[in-house]
């Protein structure tokens, strides 16, 4: 083994650069810290590597915190980044920033960067700039092999990727090759060849749609919008929030206060109900519903750590998409677009299932049943955009990397079908059912396990969690 400890992080996005600066400022002895990442730059993955200016992070700057005995760490580097001064839409009328997306990535790349350059633990950070494709058992620790031939030994991978694009819908899957059809809704190449004359049908109507729509309607598309989603569900906005302060302290409170009043029941759907009932009381008053759904999201690890593995199948089956279009709610300059396009007839949502598809020449045609009716319904449309979803069944990945570790036994898919097996201390668990030290998930992946894991705060708790728990070396 080297002088240094060897830890690999495979995949660079927030997950992984978070992780990074954390391990850096908070391990005991010096490290040797290599994150795998394909893109140019770390910090910005998946979500923050957008240039659209249109796409913002869909909570204030106030909640993007990292490090707890600083939280205004990131509002001090924005305005003297000079990404506030540059950006004149980010106050939103409810009097709070909403950052562009790309703004946060080049944060996290900035932190990366200082903490390369020197940090408390003496360790250093490279950033490995190929794709991991395969870990292979090696002694005590492993080989990390990539995509260009390479390889290295690691004493300690942490898996860091996020899910995957969008699983293609069923009638969509002959035409996956037209090019109308875009499979991937982050691929801006792929949305800047759609005709600015042509309509266009998305499909699914959550958080990436938005931002989507976002990007078409800025585009100068003169044609018209359509976004077709089974439970007709469309993303809900930002209120006026309460104070950073306040939010922060209820999402640390333990219990939660959800949990506090109302227990913690066996079934998801009783969650929901009371949830629904307290929303009910504060719409009585006046008040808007998003505190009594953030008291929800805030329990949802221990509600969900209750649930059987069969509730917890049910739940994401039936109610997951109810969830989430309350939980990721768009920053106030997206909803204000969308707003105006659907005045303006550029933009309809329709609550349907796609029953057909045909190429006819250059356009695709689109048969569909609205929900609840007898009789199907046409259109055509120059382009389709999949915003189903990303894809959390690992047995379905198209990442080789993620293929490999299953293939090997080294990772197994969770229970509820979401995501990557793991314990409560986010080691992989392998396929005959054993935790590994060496070997552990972080972000995305692991929301099948803990129920809710997605946004910046939840994942930065995590790491520092998992950082807590390991060994010195």
């Amino acid at each position: 083994m080297s002088a240094l400890s060897t830890v690999a992080i495979l995949g660079g996005g927030f997950s992984g650069a978070a992780l990074a600066v954390h391990m850096a400022r908070l391990s005991a002895v010096p490290l040797d810290i290599r994150i795998v990442e394909p893109r140019p730059q770390v910090g910005g993955g998946l979500a923050y590597s957008t240039a659209d200016p249109d796409h913002r992070v869909n909570g204030p700057i106030d909640i993007l915190v990292l490090f707890g005995d600083d939280p205004g760490h990131f509002g001090r580097w924005y305005d003297a980044s000079g990404e506030r001064a540059g950006d004149p839409d980010a106050l939103a009328q409810t009097g709070q920033l909403y950052c562009r997306r790309s703004s946060f990535g080049r944060y996290m790349r900035d932190l990366v960067d200082v903490h390369a350059a020197g940090n408390a633990s003496g360790s250093t950070i490279a950033h490995v700039a190929d794709r991991a494709v395969d870990v292979i058992p090696a002694g005590d620790g492993y080989r990390v092999a990539l995509e260009s031939g390479g390889a290295f030994a690691a004493d300690r991978v942490f898996l860091t990727v996020a899910h995957e694009q969008p699983a293609i819908p069923g009638p969509f899957r002959a035409l996956a090759r037209h090019d109308g059809f875009v499979a991937d809704p982050w691929a801006a190449e792929a949305l800047a060849r759609l005709p600015d004359d042509g309509d266009v049908l998305i499909l699914g109507s959550a958080l990436t749609t938005a931002d989507v729509a976002a990007t078409l309607l800025r585009s100068g598309r003169r044609a018209r919008i359509t976004v077709i989603s089974r439970r007709g569900l469309r993303p809900r906005e930002q209120g006026v929030l309460p104070p950073a302060a306040e939010r922060l302290a209820k999402m640390a409170l333990k219990p939660p206060g959800f949990i506090r009043r109302h227990g913690i029941p066996d079934r998801a759907r009783i969650s929901l109900r009371r949830a629904r009932e307290e929303i009910a009381e504060l719409e009585a008053r006046g008040e808007g519903w998003q505190s009594a759904f953030d008291d929800l999201r805030d329990a949802a690890p221990l509600l969900w750590r209750n649930l059987s593995d069969h509730e917890r199948r049910r739940t994401l089956r039936h109610l997951r998409a109810f969830y989430d279009v309350h939980r990721f709610r768009i920053a106030p300059q997206i909803a204000a677009i969308l707003r105006r396009a659907e005045a303006d007839g550029r933009l309809a949502f329709l609550r349907a299932r796609v029953e057909a598809v045909n190429a006819e020449g250059g356009q695709l045609a689109i048969r569909y049943r609205p929900r609840g009716g007898d009789a199907a319904s046409s259109l055509r449309v120059r382009g389709v955009v999949n915003c189903t979803g990303p894809n959390a069944d690992i047995g379905a990945s198209g990442n080789p990397l993620i293929a490999a570790l299953a293939a090997r036994g080294l990772i197994r898919p969770d229970p509820s079908g979401a995501g990557v097996d793991i314990d409560d201390e986010c080691r992989a668990v392998d396929r005959s059912g054993t935790p590994s030290d060496r070997l552990r998930v972080i972000g995305p992946l692991t929301r099948g396990h803990f129920g809710d894991l997605v946004a910046i705060p939840h994942i930065n708790t995590q790491i520092l969690g998992v950082l807590g728990a390991l060994p010195a070396r």
